[in-house]
């Protein structure tokens, strides 16, 4: 979690520096206003990110059940391996306790129901996350039109990029859990 919240602040900063080098007289040559407006537009992303989970989590189940885009490839699970990401999966930050469950451990393999729930929850984080990507690129019809490239562009981009590290995180796990689920059944 202090990774991401140090990612997120370390880009914003970086989005204050640049536009303060380069485009200081687009806002009024006061550095405090680049400074305000960054930080609305990274709150208004982070707004849109959780009405979008919120919208995607009132969803019922059926709505995601047996859907091909869930579907991991063996290629796709090489490119996973092919990024370690069992190296830096842990560092990704979960909301998932947000919703009402967790999904960085699976605290209980040989609970059935707990297994689906978990692999559902996995689907839901998915289309959340894709709907981010999407969607976090509204901030861009927020006026003021003359600071969209400048700052909602960016902000929109590191949201795209921190919206796609959990959806590795998240198709990696699931081939995995969908063998527990297997073994799980052929037990009962």
């Amino acid at each position: 979690m202090i990774l991401y919240i140090s990612t997120i602040i370390f880009c914003m900063t970086m989005i204050v520096i640049f536009n303060i080098v380069y485009n200081i007289e687009m806002f009024s040559n006061s550095a405090w206003v680049v400074v305000a407006y960054v930080v609305f537009a990274t709150i208004i992303e982070i707004i849109i990110d959780l009405i979008l989970a919120g919208i995607v989590h009132s969803q019922k189940d059926k709505c995601f059940e047996d859907k091909k885009i869930f579907v991991v490839s063996s290629k796709e699970r090489k490119f996973y391996e092919k990024i370690k990401i069992r190296t830096w999966k842990d560092k990704i930050i979960e909301l998932g306790a947000l919703g009402g469950f967790r999904k960085n451990k699976l605290s209980n393999p040989n609970d059935i129901e707990y297994v689906n729930k978990f692999i559902m929850e996995s689907y839901k984080g998915q289309i959340v996350h894709i709907f981010n990507i999407i969607f976090g690129f509204v901030i861009m019809a927020i006026p003021p039109y003359k600071w969209t490239f400048c700052v909602a562009l960016p902000v929109a981009l590191v949201n795209a990029i921190l919206s796609v590290l959990p959806i590795f995180v998240l198709r990696y796990n699931l081939p995995k859990l969908q063998a527990v689920k297997t073994r799980l059944t052929r037990q009962k």
